[in-house]
Formats: C-alpha cells, structure tokens, sequence
C-alpha cells in the first residue's frame, strides 16, 4: 500500500500529517491517462510557496510532497527543497523524471529528501513513451532513477497500470530491482478535473486489474469485514492529507472540487491554511465514513471496493454516490478473493438505465449480484443542500480546473493566476451534466 493509505489509516479523523503542494502548473510531458488540464491556472512565487510552509506547519504537517505539473520545471525547486529542509519537514518529491539535471539532483541529496516518486509506466521503452508521448522519455526517466540511487535518495517507481502496458507486477519488479529502487503500481486511472473522461480510455483491462489484484491478494493483504469497513474513512482527504495547487488553491486533495482557502489573497489568505480545520468544509469530509456515502453502504461488494471521492463527482457528477470505475474493479476484486461472481440484470429500468457494472448490489443466491436501486435518505439530500459542491456542475469543474477563454488567456502573464476560484459554498444553479438517474 502506498503512503496515502497508510497515513490515512494513522490519522482518521484528525489533522493532516501530510500536505501535497503543486509548485508547477506545466509539464513536460502529455502522457495519455493524466487528470490535470495544465499551463492555465498559473503558480505562486517562491514567497508565497514559503508561506504556504509556514502555515502548513502551523497546521501540524509533518510530510511535504512536491509535484505538478512536473515540479522540476521550476528554476527555484532547489530554493522550495531548501526553505521545506529549514522548517524540518520530512520531504517527498514527485517528478517524471525526465529533466532532473545532476545540479538538482545533488541538491536533492544534499537536503535529504526522504523519497523520490517517479512515474513509470512500462519495462518496455516503446509502451513507457507511448503513455508519455514523448520519445526518449523512458531512457530518460529511468537514467534519473539509476542517477538518485547512486546518490543514495530513496527512490519509489511509481507504476500507473493502463491498457498500453505489456508488463506484468514481476517484469515491473524485475526493472525496479535492477534501477535499486522500490516499486509501487496503482490500478486506478481517474477522470480528468474538468469533468472530461478521455483519460479513461486508456484505463486498464479486465485481464490487468485480475492479474495485479491476484498478487496483492496473494501477499495477504485482508479484505476488511462489512461492519467495521462501515465506519472506516474511504480516503483521506482533510482527515490524513490536505493539498495546495500551483495557483494557491488550498483544497482535499487533488480531485475534491471545493476551495477551502486561497494562499495568494495576501497574509489573510495564507494564515487560513493553518485554520481551514475549523472550516464546515474541511470537517465533513475528515468525518466522511462508507456508511455516509449512499449506494455504498448498502452494496454486497463494499467491502472488497475501495474509491475516489473525487472521482466519484469526476465520473457521474456524486462525490458520495457509487463511483464506476471503483464498482468495477470491485466486481473483480471480489472474482479474484472469493471466487466467480455472475452480474446479473437489473429487474427495474431506471436501475438498468445507470449501467450495468454500476453498483449499489444486492446478492442473488451463492454466486450472482444484481444491481438495485440507490436508495438517498433525507440525511443525504440535506448534505447536498449544505454542501453543493459534491454534485458538481460542468462549469464549476472547469472553472476550478483553470479552463477560461482564449481571449482572457492572452491578457495573461507570468504566474499569473488564471481564472478565478468560487466559493465553496455558492448552489449550483444547472444539474451536473454527468450525474445519473437517482431513484
């Protein structure tokens, strides 16, 4: 499991030990499942970024992860790793790798950063640059990684699993043994934050999701029991972890589309990162249990599910309702730990009409689940009514994820921030162009 996870487990329900801060808004690279729509939002200035530690620590963080964009594109990352080093936090630093030059790899050794985080995306060059759609690039990532070890930095390959890869978990650890470094594969590839589902076409296939999750299944990794998964956090958003955008956008995380507060609105706006606990916001989501998240609590296969708050919103407008994507590798999950499940039809249209593999379920004899309908209490229409945002509209996802005219685009300069953020309160006034049916 990878460090979100973990912390995650340590600190439900309490402040973040853990702060993700995007210093860049650009990359170098393109790759094909990436969420992020990139060069519009704009970037603090290293001031503003060393503020933002200052607060951070303030808040109680202990760990400070780096990244983008591609956080190596910015001239002053040695100044960010120094002023992260000055005020003791633990740092991780999360890169493509592809221009890490020797000059930021000493300083990277020099201020100890505790972990480097880099994308890999095959053991095959082809498959690597393909994902990227840059050529040379997995020389290039892979060079960096061999470059790190020598200097003795912990290295993690960070391995995404899409539909255009050919390796299996032992060819990837066969390569990451070979570069000296650990390895970690993720199976989920989201939506993008503008609402948009092109990077879902390149997720990975049935075959992948049941080969990897035989080998995590294998290593004894144990399915947590239906009542006490109930009251576990699904993720750990404000409860373990807190992100800072390039543009200052103090957010969840990196999907949850809410502004908590905004470290570029002067000294108020920075001072807010130290209080944004006490924010309506930031306390719902750091008490969000499975058994508040409607259609979830009430499937057959919650426990063998895990999801994306984000994503959810991302993919059918909900941020607490079924996310599909996560109803699917829990079908598989569920095939691979216990044995053949058959998915059967849905005995009502409306049912029918969200899509088969979309859950809540219910069981049907030894072997079948059968989709049924997503049953919302009062409780959770009144949480939509408080907290608007978790049915997002088209616009506010755009909005938030930087998108604006062309034409405003071209009065822009520098690290301007480009578009402005609303409130995380204001209604949504039209529906969310992805969200299903409710019954």
């Amino acid at each position: 499991m990878g460090t979100g996870f973990e912390l995650n487990q340590k600190a439900a329900g309490g402040l973040p030990l853990m702060a993700q801060v995007l210093v860049s808004d650009v990359c170098n690279h393109a790759c094909q499942h990436c969420y992020q729509v990139h060069g519009q939002k704009g970037e603090m200035s290293l001031g503003e970024i060393e503020g933002v530690l200052d607060e951070l620590k303030r808040l109680g963080v202990l760990i400070v992860s780096f990244s983008g964009g591609e956080a190596s594109l910015r001239k002053d990352l040695p100044e960010i790793l120094r002023a992260a080093r000055q005020r003791a936090f633990a740092i991780i630093l999360q890169s493509n790798g592809y221009a890490l030059s020797d000059a930021l790899l000493e300083v990277v050794a020099e201020v100890g950063v505790w972990r480097v985080r880099i994308s890999v995306y095959s053991d095959v060059a082809a498959e690597h640059d393909a994902v990227t759609r840059v050529p040379g690039s997995f020389e290039s990532t892979t060079g960096a990684i061999a470059r790190l070890v020598a200097r003795g930095v912990g290295v993690v390959m960070v391995v995404p699993l899409t539909r255009l890869c050919s390796a299996s978990v032992s060819r990837l650890e066969v390569l990451a043994g070979s570069l000296g470094c650990e390895l970690e594969v993720e199976s989920g590839i989201t939506a993008k934050e503008d609402g948009s589902l092109t990077s879902l076409q390149v997720e990975p296939t049935r075959e992948q999701l049941e080969a990897y999750l035989k080998v995590v299944a294998a290593r004894g990794e144990a399915t947590m029991d239906r009542e006490a998964k109930l009251k576990a956090t699904p993720c750990g958003a404000c409860s373990s972890s807190i992100t800072v955008h390039a543009n200052g956008s103090v957010r969840p995380c990196t999907h949850i589309p809410v502004e908590l507060a905004d470290a570029r609105r002067g000294e108020s706006g920075a001072a807010r990162i130290a209080a944004v606990a006490e924010e309506e916001a930031f306390q719902f989501l750091a008490r969000l249990r499975w058994e508040d998240l409607h259609g979830c609590r009430d499937c057959a296969l919650m426990p063998w599910c895990s999801r994306c708050h984000g994503s959810a919103a991302f993919e059918a407008g909900d941020l607490l309702g079924p996310q599909p994507s996560a109803c699917a590798r829990a079908l598989i999950r569920h095939q691979v730990e216990v044995g053949p499940v058959e998915l059967l039809s849905a005995t009502e249209a409306e049912v029918a009409a969200r899509g088969a593999g979309v859950g809540p379920f219910e069981r049907v004899g030894a072997l079948g689940v059968r989709p049924v309908r997503d049953v919302l209490s009062a409780a959770d229409e009144l949480l939509v009514s408080r907290f608007p945002w978790v049915r997002p509209s088209h616009e506010r996802l755009v909005t938030l994820a930087g998108i604006v005219p062309a034409q405003r685009l071209l009065r822009k300069t520098g690290r301007e921030r480009r578009g402005p953020v609303e409130g995380a309160g204001t209604p949504e006034e039209e529906a969310p162009p992805l969200q299903r049916e409710r019954t």
